[in-house]
């Protein structure tokens, strides 16, 4: 099973957690978001915000940016370069 961390918790997260669950080949891992300051967003543990990518890169997960609708496209683009790096 591939462990999944979502990035973004809102309601284009809720929606991507919808579609992963139904599929039994995921396991959402966690969730980063910059901010909430909840401990669990849809019942998945907020493990920190994007700045804790850097701590994540020893382990072998999968990242779905999950931020939703926002004005400035640059917002996704930014986490989509941290993730390439």
């Amino acid at each position: 099973m591939k462990k999944i961390i979502l990035i973004g918790a809102g309601g284009h997260a809720k929606s991507c957690i919808d579609v992963i669950k139904s599929n039994k080949s995921f396991k959402i891992e966690g969730v980063l978001d910059n901010k909430i300051k909840l401990k669990k967003f849809e019942n998945i543990k907020i493990i920190g915000s994007d700045d804790f990518l850097n701590k994540l890169r020893k382990f072998k997960y999968s990242y779905v940016v999950a931020v939703g609708q926002i004005k400035n496209y640059k917002i996704r683009e930014n986490i989509f370069n941290k993730l390439k790096n």
